[in-house]
């Protein structure tokens, strides 16, 4: 909650060991969230999919930036959550446990605020590039690997721009490997 201007993200690992170890992470997330008091959480799954997958809402009491209307089914919230008060905030945050290139109409749905990826790949496949040109102008993509390059020349143009010089993070396999954070231009 440290930034207010994201409202949806959604991260998606093909791998079940790493997606595992996703959700246990954000098994601690909700927890410390709900220690800080203020917020309020609702798990889900993303209705009628066919992998594994978890949804975090989370409801900020006072904040009146978003507000959510919670009605079930309705083709941006398929939440179950009842309706809120004006003076709740919803953010979301949604795992996926498969090929990004098969979430292209969730992406297309929710116009998230940032994707986090692996693009470990010489040529970025269609699939991939599908879901990043179904992504809404100014959303941040945040990737282990350079995409620029891997973008396949006679396709349309690059839409993206690094806006990090390759911030180092703790991971798995290095004490500080270089992420790269894009965002869409158009």
């Amino acid at each position: 909650h440290q930034y207010r201007n994201i409202n949806t993200v959604i991260g998606v690992e093909i791998s079940k060991d790493r997606y595992a170890v996703s959700k246990k992470g954000l098994d601690r997330y909700e927890q410390l969230l709900i220690s800080k008091g203020g917020v309020t959480t609702k798990r889900s799954r993303v209705d009628g999919a066919s992998h594994d997958n978890t949804v975090l809402r989370t409801f900020e009491e006072g904040v009146e930036e978003q507000v959510v209307e919670g009605k079930k089914g309705s083709a941006k919230n398929t939440s179950t959550a009842p309706s809120l008060p004006t003076t709740q905030r919803c953010r979301t945050l949604e795992l996926h446990n498969q090929d990004i290139g098969k979430l292209v109409e969730r992406i297309a749905e929710l116009q998230p605020t940032v994707v986090t990826m692996d693009v470990a790949f010489a040529k970025l496949p269609s699939g991939i590039i599908a879901a990043l040109w179904a992504l809404p102008k100014g959303a941040r993509v945040l990737t282990f690997e350079e995409i620029s390059s891997k973008w396949p020349h006679g396709s349309k143009a690059f839409p993206f721009r690094q806006i990090n010089k390759g911030d180092r993070y703790l991971t798995s396999w290095s004490s500080g490997h270089p992420f790269k954070m894009w965002e869409k231009l158009y």
